[in-house]
């Protein structure tokens, strides 16, 4: 069963993970390729980091990406399924920004585009539930409220659709 994400949760779990490297934050920092006032407010629990910042995170600090999008400590993913889920997020980006340039809702996408997106949800429902799929969209459009929305309503669908290929 899955729980609701609490989304500020990340930095929280990122601040577990990088008290356990023996780093400074400003070494943090520098390895995540943020300053060092980013990260005091990703662990403030002020923002959520980007996608691109989870990324760094889980590979410069082996840290699971399951656990940490959504605190879940089943077993750990592989490489391979953390590659599939990156892949994922990039191909839900580029027809997420895509359908929202061109003010196109989910009903008026293609075919081809829904099936993509069905298939890149697929991979990220496999590894971390619905609760993968709303950090998803909440870290793809940080700091954009509307877009998450629009993401959040996208993946509902998907997730709508998902349902039924599970059966």
């Amino acid at each position: 069963m899955d729980r609701e994400i609490a989304y500020g949760a990340i930095g929280a779990r990122l601040e577990t993970k990088l008290n356990e490297t023996g780093l400074s934050r400003n070494e943090q920092a520098e390895s995540l390729g943020i300053s060092r006032s980013a990260l005091a407010t990703y662990i403030s629990l002020e923002r959520i980091p980007s996608a691109s910042t989870v990324a760094r995170a889980v590979d410069r600090f082996d840290i699971d990406p399951r656990w940490l999008l959504t605190g879940d400590e089943r077993d750990r993913i592989t490489r391979d399924q953390w590659v599939a889920v990156l892949s994922a997020f990039v191909e839900l980006k580029a027809i997420m920004d895509r359908l929202f340039k061109d003010r196109i809702g989910w009903h008026q996408a293609s075919h081809d585009d829904r099936m993509k997106v069905y298939r890149a949800g697929e991979t990220l429902y496999e590894i971390g539930g619905i609760s993968a799929l709303n950090a998803c969209a909440n870290a793809l459009y940080e700091g954009n409220p509307g877009a998450q929305l629009g993401a959040g309503d996208m993946l509902n669908h998907l997730f709508n659709g998902i349902g039924p290929w599970r059966a």
